[in-house]
């Protein structure tokens, strides 16, 4: 019987030298996700130690918008294959990738909260303040809903 030892590409210390790439470094940085850090994470101290990376979990949910990733399942998928994306979403290599059910309740909590209506609040005020827009004219939410019926407008 013969044994082959093949020799490493790299050293387990080269690959954690290795810089992360940029992608998203510039929206990023134009995000203060501060008041999103202070209303997920845990308040005291008795319970199990804090293991989620919730800073990396908030830029993979940012991320997967900016990738077109359409379920919490694909993301989780893809930030456990794509190191890149990993690392570009600020997880390092020694942090785990957080589960789909911790995706959900850092979601559910986001969601609990009505800390995503006072940042939209803030940066309004900051491009009003900025001259970027004037505030006559400012739409809050701009989804696509699908209507079931037909709608008739009557006008005069």
């Amino acid at each position: 019987m013969y044994f082959i030892r093949q020799e490493h590409l790299f050293s387990l210390q080269d690959l954690l030298n290795l810089e992360p790439t940029q992608r998203y470094t510039g929206i990023f940085e134009g995000i203060n996700i501060m008041p999103l850090l202070k209303t997920v994470s845990k308040k005291v101290c008795e319970c199990a130690p804090q293991s989620l990376h919730y800073s990396a979990m908030i830029y993979s949910l940012f991320a997967r918008i900016l990738e077109g990733i359409p379920t919490i399942k694909l993301l989780v998928r893809r930030l456990k294959s794509d190191v890149l994306f990993r690392l570009d979403c600020g997880f390092s290599f020694s942090n785990r990738v957080s589960s789909e059910a911790s995706f959900s309740r850092l979601i559910c909590k986001i969601k609990s909260s009505n800390i995503l209506d006072e940042i939209n609040h803030a940066l309004v005020l900051q491009a009003i303040g900025e001259g970027y827009i004037d505030g006559n004219h400012i739409a809050i939410d701009a989804t696509h809903v699908e209507a079931r019926g037909v709608i008739r407008l009557h006008f005069r």
